[in-house]
């Protein structure tokens, strides 16, 4: 039996694109049953940090705050607009954490890459590789179609799986399980796979 945690740190990258329009008020919803349920878990503190993203803007909304901290998601601050800057989003907020060690790492999308400017996918799968080998971060992809699992493998992100745009509040729900799983013994299932 792996010892419980005394702080974990979570990076949630939460899609705010156009095409996200459709299930936003199960990702609204969802995501505040997780936020809840995070914040009444016992035991370690948890510190968060949520970037949503579009073509129009990179959102660090909040950046290793304790969850406690963190709003709920609504209709005036969550709104789905333009495209998917996918790797711009990934990058940029894995590099707002240079030195930090033992992170997990969730990347919620309904697209595919489809409009970074900054970062490349083999930028992006440089930068994941060496979080993964030297400070021990893990990732879970959860993507809403084909073209996503390749984005995720095509930057080495081996835990992915396909979400139900029309059940999104399962999704998060497993997310949910996910984290707390993280937190209490520093392990990564998402579902019944690790």
């Amino acid at each position: 039996m792996l010892k419980k945690k005394k702080e974990s740190h979570v990076a949630f990258l939460l899609d705010q694109t156009g095409s996200m329009e459709s299930c936003k008020g199960d990702t609204i919803g969802g995501f505040n049953n997780f936020l809840k349920e995070q914040k009444e878990k016992k035991g370690d503190s948890l510190k968060f940090s949520l970037t949503l993203f579009n073509s129009a803007k990179v959102e660090k909304r909040y950046v290793g705050v304790d969850i406690k901290k963190v709003k709920k998601l609504d209709d005036k601050n969550y709104i789905p607009l333009y495209l998917t800057p996918l790797w711009d989003a990934v990058g940029n907020t894995i590099q707002e954490f240079p030195r930090d060690k033992d992170m997990f790492f969730i990347i919620l999308t309904d697209g595919y890459e489809n409009f970074s400017k900054e970062f490349k996918a083999n930028a992006v799968k440089r930068l994941i590789t060496d979080k993964e080998k030297n400070f021990g971060w893990k990732f879970l992809y959860l993507g809403a179609d084909l073209g996503s699992f390749h984005d995720a493998q095509s930057v080495g992100i081996g835990l992915h799986f396909k979400v139900d745009k029309s059940n999104m509040r399962q999704t998060y729900a497993c997310v949910s399980q996910s984290v707390s799983g993280y937190r209490d013994t520093g392990d990564i299932k998402y579902g019944d796979k690790k």
